[in-house]
């Protein structure tokens, strides 16, 4: 609950600030607009673009007034580019012969263990643990399907959403293991 506390929190927080850029953007774009000669009307004027981060400007670097509140420094993610290439090429070694559903339940058996902190408090930390992913491995391809799903479906954990059900391979949450038959994978709270 702690993790997911985290994750929730830092997620607004960097909508915060997306939401903070993306205003002075425009402020800044209209000001520079505003501030431009007016061209003649047989001139046609080039398309303007907003920029994906504000320019710095004398009155941007001035100090705020007491009482203004200071900007939120940006959160870290639960994840790392390194954990969702992690995730790849343990999918890649689990379930590469499953449908991208089935796929996406490997994702969520460590996002949950991550979560119980039973098996470590990080994706690396469960993903290496002794004897839990026998198909992973460091030297396995990054295969650019299975790391998008890897890392739409770490986003999703990280905004706090639930895992996904899929009868009749996952039928409740959590699951936390799972066996398979080569083509197919069944997820399960415990161990047989």
């Amino acid at each position: 609950m702690k993790n997911r506390r985290k994750r929730r929190d830092a997620i607004v927080s960097i909508c915060a600030i997306g939401v903070i850029a993306i205003t002075a953007t425009v402020i800044v774009s209209a000001t520079k607009q505003a501030d431009k000669p007016k061209r003649e009307a047989t001139e046609s004027a080039p398309p303007t673009y907003a920029t994906a981060s504000p320019t710095v400007t004398p009155e941007a670097t001035t100090p705020r007034p007491i009482g203004t509140p200071q900007p939120t420094p940006t959160p870290q993610l639960p994840y790392t580019e390194s954990d969702v290439i992690m995730l790849a090429q343990t999918v890649w070694g689990e379930a590469r012969g499953c449908a991208p559903e089935e796929q996406r339940l490997v994702v969520w058996t460590i996002l949950q263990r991550v979560d119980a902190d039973e098996w470590g408090d990080t994706i690396e930390a469960v993903i290496t643990a002794r004897g839990q992913f026998a198909g992973y491995d460091k030297g396995f391809p990054i295969e650019p399907e299975i790391y998008a799903l890897c890392a739409e479906e770490a986003a999703k954990w990280a905004n706090g959403e639930a895992p996904p059900i899929l009868a009749p391979y996952a039928t409740a949450a959590p699951y936390y293991f799972f066996d398979g038959d080569g083509r197919h994978n069944w997820y399960r709270e415990g161990w047989r």
